[in-house]
């Protein structure tokens, strides 16, 4: 039999990663699909499967909502029928909400105090006692480190 999906708790969690979730239902596995579909038909699949019991009633998966916009989703097995909504799918049961606000960059003034240069040819890294480098830390961002030239 398909995988069928009867409950999910919590219902509510903000948008973010390493949340998760315990999905009650029947046929569940590792391999059962998660989706979440919005009202306007977008789907994101944002679990890993963490652990299932050996009945195949209750799945637990850690979620990765960071890129899932806040809404109420539906959640689904992966299946799909037209017209939708499928009649074993969860209708509004899982909602994100807005995560928490990135914290601000931190402005780090860097002043080289000597030049640095290779032993041979042209120097590899040169720094000048009138340059200056600001250093931005963006805890957020995947590029944690920026450099502007002033």
């Amino acid at each position: 039999a398909p995988p069928v999906y009867k409950s999910i708790t919590p219902a509510s969690q903000p948008a973010g990663p390493g949340h998760t979730v315990v999905l009650t239902g029947t046929g569940l596995n590792f391999k059962t699909p998660f989706d979440l579909v919005a009202a306007n038909g977008s789907q994101y699949s944002p679990a890993v499967p963490v652990s299932v019991n050996t009945a195949g009633t209750r799945l637990i998966l850690r979620l990765d909502t960071s890129q899932v916009p806040p809404g109420s989703y539906d959640v689904t097995t992966g299946d799909s029928c037209s017209p939708g909504p499928c009649p074993d799918w969860l209708i509004n049961a899982y909602k994100v909400t807005a995560g928490p606000k990135p914290p601000p960059a931190t402005r780090f003034p860097f002043t080289p105090a000597a030049s640095l240069s290779g032993s041979a040819g042209p120097p590899a890294c040169s720094w000048l006692p009138h340059q200056l480098d600001i250093w931005w830390y963006r805890p957020s961002s995947p590029y944690q480190w920026l450099s502007t030239r002033v």
